[in-house]
């Protein structure tokens, strides 16, 4: 089955952002800004379906160039606001763990072989 993403409702094995991004905050932000509702925003405003909103929204679905099209389009006087946000980590302070020898999937029969090819 997988181990649980503890970032998400979603087994990690999936092809998931794992949470919305600053970019979809900011998108979020003026929906709320704007009073509109989730599917007058998608569709009206960025020119999306309400269900690829709502999966952008919870993080199922990367914000493609489709949905930062129609933001760029919808907000002209956001778009230093929207690029920066597109180029910030959701996750600022991560730290991927760096290797462990002997983690991970074992060498195969002939590992030592290729080596001593390459080597020699």
């Amino acid at each position: 089955m997988g181990n649980p993403n503890p970032f998400t409702s979603v087994r990690s094995d999936t092809t998931i952002c794992p949470v919305p991004s600053p970019f979809v905050h900011l998108l979020q932000r003026e929906q709320y800004r704007t009073g509109l509702s989730q599917a007058r925003f998608a569709r009206d405003v960025l020119g999306i379906s309400p269900s690829t909103w709502k999966l952008v929204q919870e993080g199922k679905r990367h914000p493609g160039k489709v949905v930062i099209k129609g933001a760029f389009r919808a907000f002209p006087d956001l778009h230093a606001d929207l690029a920066s946000a597109l180029l910030m980590p959701a996750f600022p302070n991560f730290k991927p763990r760096p290797a462990q020898p002997g983690v991970g999937r074992p060498p195969g029969p002939r590992a030592k072989e290729r080596r001593l090819e390459v080597v020699g």
